[in-house]
């Protein structure tokens, strides 16, 4: 059998996460990656021993040895790269957040339908066991009714102030907290407790300019945290807070009720999803069902994380399978999600989510 052809667009997370996650994997071959920054695209080549150095991604695109392309761009391009990509008959993977727009992302779904090719989005957070563990124990109903959910993520990587200008501090770039962190939970708390109805939501800028040149600031346009009460089937209450400014971030929460028992998945540390513990609580009592160290300790935990994702979609490419998920599916309904919510924080007013045709 021979190995799936993958190229890389983006050096930032595609170079540090993706390219050593996918290297890992026996049946694929990583035959080069493509930097806006040509001369970066030749070094990564060179230390990683790839095949190709691609100047541009059009170039990588008309590579017939590339099958799989993974977009791992900032957000604004997503949806052009993404759009050529399936013109060429590629399997597509692409980063949250999927698309700027609901309407992108919905015409984006249609064409990978009609092009017939596996499409992926990387919400791999689906990958670690203490997410697992708690979908077994949510859909299998040994929680009895739900009764309601809470979803948070605290943390103070945004804290310093000094913490210099970068796209992600743009709005119009797709900067943003609920961009970053926001659609994990966005698609954890559909994945663990149906579609979404309804949503009311507030954002905000804590610290509102950062450096960007010497001696001068730039003022930050995107929320750096982010309040939203939603409600799921049934009337399902469910919150999500979200923060990058916290300098005492607690990481990591989601809690569940239900009438059996409480479920709750924690980070033991403000790390990137690192030694999750799961427990249940029982009328006061507390009974740990999980707490071992996910991913190995030593390098980037995300690596671990994104290689468990990324072999299930190798294969799913291999047996053509067009039932991968999370597909653009999910990204289409991550992005529904995350334009309600800025359209409610700007009106103060509940928006109503709309339910997938297909």
């Amino acid at each position: 059998m021979s190995r799936v052809g993958v190229g890389i667009i983006g050096a930032g997370f595609g170079a540090s996460v993706q390219l050593p996650g996918f290297l890992r994997i026996p049946d694929a071959e990583v035959i080069g990656i493509v930097s806006t920054n040509s001369g970066t695209s030749e070094t990564l080549a060179k230390a990683y021993g790839l095949p190709r150095a691609f100047g541009s991604w059009q170039e990588m695109l008309a590579c017939d040895d590339i099958d799989l392309v993974s977009i791992a761009t900032p957000p604004l391009p997503h949806a052009v790269i993404a759009h050529a990509a399936l013109a060429a008959r590629k399997h597509v993977l692409c980063e949250k957040p999927f698309t700027r727009s609901a309407a992108d992302a919905r015409a984006l779904l249609d064409a990978a339908e009609h092009a017939g090719v596996v499409h992926a989005v990387d919400f791999e957070f689906r990958e670690l066991p203490a997410m697992q563990m708690l979908k077994k124990y949510v859909t299998e109903g040994e929680m009895g009714t739900l009764r309601s959910a809470r979803l948070e993520w605290i943390v103070g990587s945004w804290a310093d102030p000094e913490r210099p200008w970068s796209w992600q501090c743009d709005a119009s770039l797709g900067g943003g907290i609920l961009g970053s962190l926001g659609v994990h939970l966005f698609d954890a708390a559909e994945w663990l407790l149906g579609p979404m109805q309804r949503l009311r939501a507030t954002t905000g800028i804590g610290i509102i300019e950062r450096p960007h040149e010497v001696g001068t600031m730039k003022t930050v346009t995107s929320e750096d945290h982010v309040k939203i009460a939603l409600q799921g089937s049934n009337g399902l209450p469910v919150q999500i807070a979200l923060s990058n400014i916290e300098p005492a971030g607690t990481g990591l929460t989601l809690q569940i009720e239900g009438d059996a028992y409480t479920m709750i998945l924690e980070s033991a540390t403000v790390g990137y999803a690192e030694k999750l513990r799961v427990r249940t609580v029982t009328r006061g009592t507390s009974r740990t069902l999980l707490e071992p160290d996910i991913v190995p300790s030593v390098g980037d935990a995300r690596i671990g994380i994104f290689q468990s994702f990324a072999t299930r979609l190798v294969r799913a490419v291999h047996a053509h399978d067009t039932t991968f998920r999370p597909s653009f599916i999910e990204g289409l309904r991550t992005d529904m999600l995350y334009e309600a919510t800025m359209q409610s924080a700007k009106t103060k007013e509940w928006v109503d989510i709309a339910e997938l045709s297909k």
